[in-house]
């Protein structure tokens, strides 16, 4: 079931899938759990969030291979799902498996944002693997992006992404984002350059 917000004149549903967990982590009868992301649910979801929504916002967390290292350009398996979700009907795609800010799409009619990044992450999940182990590189945080949208009755008015980067606090042993002034500067030219508009 989508997350239904008003906001003024619009109504706003959230939906939230991935595959990257368990089955026994997924919702059964009688039991509550994280929603499993395949086309078929996928496409159900969004249909029924559209019958009672203006804007549709998706947020997927899948990555083809949970072990590769962060790349800024997305996978085909991201690809396929998050343009997947534009064609069933989502306006607007988030994704976060990959700790930092991937490519930005303007996909038909939708925004893709492949990868914000990370926005809460332990620190601890880090520093309990060794470099040898598989996960190793997947634990490590590249920083993310913050982004802020303007959506109207015809869908997204307006966006504007603003990078950042992790940092710990070693009191409170959590990792905060801060807005980051180098790739402030450089990353308006890395989105001019690499946001895809097709």
């Amino acid at each position: 079931m989508p997350k239904v917000v008003n906001l003024q004149n619009l109504r706003v549903s959230f939906l939230a899938q991935t595959d990257l967990l368990d089955e026994n982590m997924h919702p059964a009868q009688g039991k509550s759990g994280v929603a499993s992301l395949t086309k078929e649910h996928l496409s159900g979801a969004i249909k029924r969030a559209r019958v009672s929504s203006d804007i549709v916002i998706v947020a997927l967390h899948t990555v083809g291979n949970v072990y590769a290292g962060f790349s800024f350009f997305p996978d085909e398996h991201q690809k396929m799902y998050y343009r997947l979700a534009i064609d069933y009907g989502a306006n607007i795609v988030v994704g976060h498996q990959p700790h930092g800010m991937q490519l930005i799409e303007r996909y038909r009619d939708g925004l893709i944002f492949y990868s914000l990044g990370a926005l809460l992450y332990d620190p601890k999940l880090a520093e309990i693997l060794n470099p040898s182990d598989y996960y190793y590189k997947t634990t490590r945080i590249h920083g993310g992006c913050l982004v802020a949208f303007k959506l109207c009755s015809n869908g997204i008015h307006d966006f504007v992404a603003k990078p950042t980067r992790s940092t710990k606090n070693d009191v409170e042993n959590t990792l905060h984002l801060v807005p980051d002034s180098l790739l402030m500067r450089v990353g308006a030219g890395i989105l001019k350059m690499y946001t895809v508009f097709s």
